[in-house]
């Protein structure tokens, strides 16, 4: 598979590697807080530093929900995702998926909307660190590997739950695709 990186993101217009910008993504990744493969995640947050809006999908809130049983047999139900958003459009839609555990379940809730499934993006893995101290308590980092269009790539979030980092990692790779669109070969 073909990788995509900053060389390819320049390519592509989605990333200036040029002057103040290209020496702080060489800090960011000198000082660990991104690595290579992780070029989407920068050039996504590079878009939304200048200012622009690389967002097709406005999600107004978002909902997963795990039932767990006391007592039960280590059988677990599916998590079910509930999204609120709002298109380019101005259309609004609520949509919700099921799956084997809360990210699995929101992917599916969002493969639900039409301008998200013709995107043709495929959630491969992911993957979870800790970061820092605090023990439970502690800021986790996702890493999501996706493919699109024959191109693999990853996205990187931080939060305080690995829900919401995962999402915030998901939301990269949505508006990479959406932007990268037919520009990608």
């Amino acid at each position: 598979m073909k990788k995509i990186d900053f060389a390819k993101l320049s390519e592509l217009g989605l990333l200036d590697l040029s002057g103040e910008r290209g020496v702080r993504i060489a800090v960011f990744l000198m000082n660990g807080e991104y690595v290579r493969e992780e070029a989407v995640s920068i050039a996504m947050a590079q878009f939304r530093e200048n200012g622009s809006n690389c967002s097709f999908v406005f999600v107004e809130w978002y909902r997963v929900c795990e039932l767990h049983r006391s007592g039960d047999d280590g059988t677990a139900e599916p998590a079910e995702a509930t999204i609120m958003l709002r298109l380019e459009t101005g259309q609004e839609d609520h949509v919700a998926g099921r799956g084997d555990g809360p990210i699995n379940a929101l992917d599916n809730a969002m493969n639900k909307v039409a301008e998200v499934k013709a995107l043709g993006l495929e959630l491969g893995d992911y993957h979870v660190f800790k970061v820092g101290s605090g023990g439970s308590a502690a800021r986790v980092k996702v890493v999501v590997d996706w493919t699109f269009h024959g191109w693999d790539f990853r996205t990187v979030a931080t939060a305080r739950s690995v829900t919401e980092a995962s999402w915030l990692a998901m939301v990269d790779a949505y508006e990479f695709a959406h932007l990268a669109g037919e520009r990608i070969e």
